[in-house]
């Protein structure tokens, strides 16, 4: 079963595996109804003396976003599923909300801002944005994807664009890096 785990570094280039709090070793086990979970980005929120974990699970045979909360960062209590496939069928992110980059949101102090992967019911990739207050609860910032394949089959991000991460730059601007695949299915 895939779960999350942890090591440590002193110099950041050699790791070393730590045991987890779960029976197997693991940091952080599927919860009830999830086949796995993966992909964890932690969130770190000193005013409250605490950190979210957020993951996305295969859950009732899709993908959803899921958080954890902790005050030492190795015993985690799951929060169960904090953003999930949008309730409108004909929307971008009906199938399947998973990898996803969360920032500070630039212009609202002690809140966020998630670009995540989507997946419609047809299975088109796209990248949404969601913003959260806390971390935990997550509000759609738009009804349509923030960033789609490109048009035209010849495009090499034609087919799909997928595991978006954004890094914020110095200047205010932000850059984003993502998994694009072409229409014939090559990656890049």
């Amino acid at each position: 079963v895939m779960s999350i785990g942890w090591a440590a570094s002193d110099d950041g280039f050699g790791w070393t595996r730590q045991a987890g709090e779960a029976v197997s070793g693991a940091l952080l086990e599927p919860s009830d109804g999830q086949v796995f979970i993966g992909w964890p980005q932690l969130l770190e929120r000193p005013q409250e003396d605490c950190a979210i974990l957020s993951y996305h699970a295969m859950q009732a045979g899709r993908f959803v976003i899921c958080a954890a909360t902790s005050s030492d960062e190795l015993t985690w209590a799951p929060q169960g599923c904090c953003f999930d496939v949008s309730s409108d069928p004909a929307a971008f992110d009906a199938g399947s909300v998973s990898a996803r980059c969360i920032l500070p949101h630039p212009s609202t102090p002690e809140s966020y801002v998630m670009f995540y992967e989507a997946q419609s019911k047809d299975r088109r990739h796209a990248i949404g944005m969601a913003t959260s207050s806390d971390g935990l609860q997550w509000e759609r910032a738009t009804s349509r994807p923030v960033f789609a394949p490109a048009n035209g089959e010849d495009s090499w991000d034609s087919g799909a664009v997928a595991r978006p991460w954004v890094v914020a730059l110095e200047d205010g601007s932000a850059r984003m890096y993502y998994l694009g695949r072409s229409a014939s299915g090559a990656q890049a």
